[in-house]
C-alpha cells in the first residue's frame, strides 16, 4: 500500500495467477494483424482477391444491386462484374477465370475471399477443387484478413460517390461510376509497388494511353451518322460522357442519353468539359406549339372567333430524340482487358 490509503492490516502481495478469467472476459479486444512488409506474389494470377459490395439502395441503369471485384495480387488490376444477386458470383468467376488464364496461359493458384454464402457454397468449393485452386478464407468477422479486396472496394466506392456528387448525375448510374472508378485506378500509380508503375503495365507490361480521358460528366456531342438524319437535321446529339468501353478496338466513349435514359458507345465525340451533369431541359419530352400570330386575323367585334391556324402556319417542334443507333444499358465489365 505504501501509506496511500489506510486501514489496510497487512501489506498486499502480488497475485500469483498465471491467467484470470474475469479480466479476459472484461478486457477482450481484437489482436492487430500483423502487416505484409512485401508482395507475397512474384508473377501473375498466383493470388486472386475477391469480394462483393452491396445491395445498393437505388438500382443501376441495368438492374444490378451488386458488383464484384476480382484483384490480381502482383499486377493489383481489378476487374468489376456487375450482378443483381449475389447468387451470381460463381458464374461471374468462372467468367473471370476463362479471360485471365487464356491472356497469361497459365492458370489461378489461389483465390482469397470472406466466408460469405457465396464464395463457401459446395458448388463453388467443388468447383475449386476440381481445378486445383486453394481457397484462402478470412476468419468471420476479420475483414482485415481481406485487406486487398476491401480496400479497393472501399476505393472505387468513395471514387464513384465522389464523380456522381461532382458532375450533378442521378444515383441510378453509380455502375457507370464504379466502372470509371476501376477504369482509372487501373491506370494510375499504386502505392503497393516500390517503383513507379501502374497495375494496367504491370499485367501487360506496356505503359496505358491516358490521352483519350475526359472529365466525368461532361456535356458530349455525339455525331449523328447521315442515315438517322435528313439534310436539314442537326448533325450532333448532345449526351453525358460516363464512362470508356473496354469491349471495343481501340477506346470507345460510353455516353448517357438522358431522353432515351440508355447508354450509347460512340468514338466521334466532341466534348465540353466546362458543362456538367444533366439539365432540366435535356429531360424534357413536351410538345410545344409557336404560332405564328401575324398569320391569325383579329376578331370582330361581333364576337366572331379566328379560324385556327393551318399545319403550314403553326410551326411545331417536338422534343423527341434523334435516332443514333443501339443502345446499351449494362456498363461493360472493366479490369484487365483493353
Amino acid at each position: 500500500s505504501k501509506g496511500v490509503v489506510t486501514g489496510v492490516k497487512a501489506p498486499l502481495k502480488k497475485s500469483q495467477m498465471d491467467f484470470c478469467e474475469g479480466c479476459t472476459e472484461g478486457k477482450m479486444h481484437q489482436m492487430p494483424c500483423q502487416a505484409r512488409k512485401q508482395m507475397a506474389t512474384s508473377e501473375p494470377l498466383q493470388l486472386i482477391h475477391t469480394d462483393v459490395v452491396g445491395p445498393w439502395p437505388t438500382e443501376s441503369l441495368g438492374g444490378s444491386r451488386y458488383f464484384v471485384t476480382f484483384i490480381d495480387d502482383y499486377s493489383r488490376c481489378c476487374k468489376v462484374y456487375f450482378i443483381r444477386n449475389k447468387s451470381e458470383v460463381f458464374s461471374k468467376f468462372k467468367e473471370f477465370e476463362s479471360l485471365v488464364t487464356n491472356e497469361k496461359q497459365t492458370s489461378i493458384k489461389a483465390l482469397r475471399s470472406d466466408c460469405g454464402g457465396e464464395y463457401v457454397s459446395k458448388k463453388f468449393e467443388d468447383y475449386l477443387k476440381s481445378k486445383g485452386i486453394r481457397h484462402e478464407k478470412s476468419v468471420p468477422h476479420k475483414p482485415q484478413q481481406n485487406g486487398v479486396a476491401e480496400r479497393m472496394n472501399r476505393t472505387l466506392v468513395e471514387s464513384a460517390r465522389t464523380m456522381l456528387h461532382f458532375a450533378k448525375l442521378p444515383e441510378f448510374l453509380w455502375a457507370e461510376a464504379v466502372a470509371t472508378a476501376a477504369y482509372l485506378r487501373n491506370r494510375t500509380i499504386s502505392r503497393s509497388f516500390h517503383q513507379s508503375v501502374t497495375p494496367f503495365e504491370r499485367w501487360y507490361q506496356e505503359k496505358p494511353f491516358v490521352g483519350h480521358l475526359r472529365v466525368f460528366g461532361s456535356a458530349s456531342y455525339v455525331h449523328i451518322p447521315k442515315q438517322f438524319r435528313s439534310k436539314l437535321d442537326k448533325k450532333a446529339s448532345k449526351m453525358v460522357l460516363v464512362g470508356y468501353s473496354t469491349c471495343s478496338k481501340g477506346y470507345r466513349y460510353r455516353l448517357y442519353d438522358p431522353k432515351k435514359r440508355s447508354i450509347f458507345v460512340r468514338k466521334d465525340v466532341v466534348f465540353n468539359e466546362a458543362d456538367l451533369g444533366i439539365r432540366p431541359q435535356d429531360n424534357s419530352t413536351r410538345v410545344t406549339c409557336e404560332v405564328d400570330v401575324r398569320l391569325v386575323p383579329e376578331a370582330e367585334d361581333s364576337g366572331e372567333q379566328p379560324a385556327p391556324p393551318s399545319a403550314v402556319e403553326a410551326n411545331t417542334r417536338q422534343g423527341a430524340p434523334e435516332n443514333t443507333g443501339q443502345s446499351e444499358v449494362e456498363p461493360a465489365a472493366v479490369g484487365t482487358e483493353e
